[in-house]
């Protein structure tokens, strides 16, 4: 799905932003 993990480690950072910031 993604070419390189570097991607795909920011798209779980900003999810996780995201749960964070509504907790």
């Amino acid at each position: 799905m993604f070419p390189n993990s570097e991607s795909l480690l920011r798209l779980v950072t900003a999810i996780v932003a995201e749960i964070s910031d509504d907790w």
